[in-house]
């Protein structure tokens, strides 16, 4: 009975583990069904959100790509602006020059009315020595252009027209075109040389530290040939303001009473007259008792220095040079 007990309860058993195991293989399968579901799932979520995420970068790519369009065409519309305002800048610089010849035309137009209710015989101008008679509309053209010339020597002294008057009566000529300036183009011989050189007959006008504006006409071509005088005996100098309150005043050469021609060509010197005054190749300047041209003054080289100036040296601040016709 015993051992038949033992049997059935061993069968039992045996049904018990072969039931667990069923159940334990089915829960196995169960789980990883549940973990491959899950996974494809997981999966399918990532695809989306994969997707989602690439949708909305799209989206980012496009609102900038957008914003940087915006930004560049600000861009190029501000520099079309600057563009548009430099243009208003300069017309406005243009219409500014515009009413300031305007302006001048109508000082000129002014001087000339009051010029002309004097006496013909106090005309600055040598009209008389014209072969031909001069209309109305001629004369206002030659007043217009005279004065229209471009000299900071000049404006600066306040006294531009009356010194203009003089030197035209002085040498004859219509016109004063500038061809070198040190101030600008560079206070140096080269400099000089390399702007008046060939240019026929000239005006140059000095003012030296003191304030005394001089100059001299030389009526051939200035050049570098030579390191020589050159004879040019219808040239001159001139004062046209001094500390010593002496009047403008044309100073003419001597020629025939000395051996110093009239103007001095060298490549290391400026523009320089006789043996009277002149420049170094770096414009420091000087000025001897007059030999070549003819002092009237009696102030001999002090006229150009000023007073009490050492050693004849001559310290100029500007120069200028004109051709004229």
């Amino acid at each position: 009975m015993i051992s038949e007990k033992v049997l059935n309860l061993k069968d039992k058993i045996e049904k018990e583990i072969i039931n667990i195991n069923d159940l334990f293989d089915k829960t196995m399968n169960d789980i990883k069904q549940y973990f491959i579901e899950k996974h494809e799932e997981l999966i399918k979520d990532e695809k989306e959100l994969i997707e989602k995420l690439q949708n909305e970068v799209t989206k980012v790519k496009e609102k900038m790509e957008n914003t940087l369009s915006e930004i560049n065409e600000e861009i190029r519309l501000s520099e079309r602006i600057n563009k548009i305002s430099n243009k208003i800048e300069k017309d406005d610089e243009n219409l500014i020059k515009i009413i300031s010849f305007i302006s001048k035309i109508k000082n000129s137009i002014t001087t000339m009315n009051e010029t002309m209710k004097k006496p013909l015989k106090n005309i600055k101008f040598n009209f008389q020595k014209e072969k031909k008679s001069l209309n109305f509309e001629e004369y206002y053209i030659i007043n217009l252009n005279q004065f229209n010339v471009d000299s900071k020597i000049l404006e600066e002294s306040n006294r531009k027209e009356e010194f203009l008057n003089l030197i035209y009566e002085w040498s004859g000529c219509k016109k004063m075109t500038l061809l070198y300036r040190g101030t600008r183009d560079g206070m140096t011989s080269k400099h000089f040389h390399d702007k008046c050189d060939n240019q026929g007959k000239t005006i140059t006008l000095y003012r030296n530290v003191k304030g005394n504006i001089f100059g001299g006409y030389a009526s051939i071509p200035w050049s570098t040939n030579g390191n020589t005088f050159k004879s040019a005996p219808e040239s001159f100098v001139f004062t046209l303001s001094n500390e010593f309150n002496i009047k403008p005043t044309k100073l003419l050469s001597k020629h025939e009473q000395n051996s110093y021609k009239e103007v001095y060509h060298d490549e290391n010197y400026g523009p320089t007259f006789g043996n009277d005054f002149g420049l170094y190749s770096d414009f420091t300047g000087w000025a001897n008792k007059f030999k070549t041209y003819e002092d009237i003054s009696g102030k001999s080289n002090s006229l150009i220095t000023g007073e009490n100036e050492n050693n004849h040296k001559l310290t100029i601040n500007e120069i200028e040079v004109f051709r004229i016709d």
